[in-house]
């Protein structure tokens, strides 16, 4: 025969069970909501990134057109960062001969100079793909880095768009440069200011070079 205290201790036990059952559930309800809103934040964060920058593309593009107003849409982008905080963004544009004669006459006109110091890209020696029309390519780094920590990825750069002008891009960066200053213009965005052009005369191409940080 059992014991009416017995009862009442094993009622109080699978009150308890499914108290702590209860919790238990409801604990793991809130870690899901925390960790889909936590995702929720960053796809959005992703997303308005990603559209900030298409953004700032295009009023580059456009602030380009308005000193050289023949010029196409970039043959491809392609960005580095130097540090977590600066980094630059370049659009690479394929010219013909007479652009290349407007260009050459706006440098005479202005503090331009030949030089090495350019905005530029190495040979690949290693690709990954990054997304739609987006890679990232990795290079031989220059042993005077060997010491830091990012070894490896330094120098490595994103390509946005076709890779066929790559190769002229990566060998007009072995020959110099007519550099020529951004010229005075309203900034749309705080953190991404036009440094300057950079026209290769052997390759037919002008590098517009952007500044970014944060």
């Amino acid at each position: 025969m059992r014991r009416k205290g017995d009862g009442y201790l094993q009622d109080a036990l699978q009150i308890l069970r499914y108290g702590l059952t209860g919790l238990i559930a409801l604990a793991g309800m809130l870690c899901l909501c925390v960790v889909f809103f936590i995702v929720a934040v960053l796809i959005f964060g992703s997303f308005t990134q990603r559209k900030e920058f298409k953004q700032q593309l295009d009023y580059a593009y456009h602030l380009d057109q308005q000193q050289f107003a023949q010029l196409h849409r970039p043959a491809f982008v392609f960005y580095r960062r130097h540090s977590p905080m600066k980094g630059n963004v370049v659009l690479v544009y394929a010219i013909d001969n007479g652009l290349r004669a407007v260009i050459l006459q706006k440098a005479a006109r202005s503090s331009s100079q030949r030089d090495d110091a350019v905005e530029c890209v190495k040979p690949t020696i290693k690709k990954r793909w990054r997304g739609w029309h987006k890679t990232l390519h990795f290079v031989q780094p220059s042993p005077e880095y060997l010491s830091h920590h990012d070894y490896v990825n330094h120098d490595s750069y994103y390509v946005l768009g076709s890779t066929e002008y790559l190769k002229q891009a990566v060998s007009a960066c072995y020959m110099p440069f007519v550099r020529i200053p951004a010229a005075a213009a309203s900034e749309k965005y705080p953190h991404f200011k036009h440094s300057y052009w950079a026209l290769s005369e052997t390759e037919n191409l002008l590098f517009s070079v952007y500044d970014t940080w944060h």
